[in-house]
């Protein structure tokens, strides 16, 4: 988890750090978390880097089976916003 030992008001720099060192190495990040307020930061961050793509894939267990979701950016960032 990539916010683990952080302190929460640094995860919107952490978020942006982690864009920046993706966009400059030209490569796609897979981060794990549980944390609300690392994956608000991550869209917040997203939103901000204007053409960054950003996928959110929720993983849960369901009649003893392992099922994804994927959530959009968009849909993600309007969620951030209203508290959902």
């Amino acid at each position: 988890e990539v916010e683990a030992g952080l302190y929460h008001e640094r995860l919107p720099s952490v978020a942006k750090a982690l864009f920046a060192a993706a966009k400059t190495a030209d490569t796609q990040l897979f981060l794990a978390t549980h944390s609300q307020e690392m994956i608000d930061a991550l869209i917040d961050a997203a939103v901000e880097s204007e053409g960054e793509d950003l996928a959110i894939y929720r993983l849960y267990r369901r009649d003893d089976a392992l099922r994804v979701h994927r959530v959009g950016e968009e849909i993600a960032h309007s969620a951030s916003l209203t508290g959902i």
